[in-house]
């Protein structure tokens, strides 16, 4: 996820917040790769290693075709948009008879 994506999809505050815990899991996910191979290397085999690389590369892929990056707004936002557009189609409207364009 690309820190715009973040921010776009978690808001302005969060957005950083959790694009660094992302962060985090780099580094986390090279020290656990490191641990499985250094003490796994004896009971893994590396055709094992890239079908759980290959799994994991497949979900990822699923994931992303699914991922949706519309902005996570609230239901009050969401309302008070829906009003204004409401408003803005009526002040839009055509005149019929008994009304005026304002």
């Amino acid at each position: 996820m690309f820190p715009t994506a973040a921010v776009k999809l978690f808001g302005i505050q969060n957005g950083g917040y959790i694009f660094t815990i992302m962060f985090f899991f780099i580094p986390a996910s090279s020290v656990a790769g490191f641990l499985v191979i250094q003490f796994g290397k004896d009971y893994i085999s590396f055709a094992t290693v890239y079908w759980i690389a290959g799994a994991l590369t497949a979900i990822n892929i699923v994931l992303l075709y699914f991922f949706d990056d519309s902005e996570m707004i609230s239901r009050a936002t969401r309302e008070l948009h829906q009003i204004q557009e409401l408003e803005a189609a009526a002040h839009n409207a055509p005149a019929g008879p008994g009304r005026a364009n304002k």
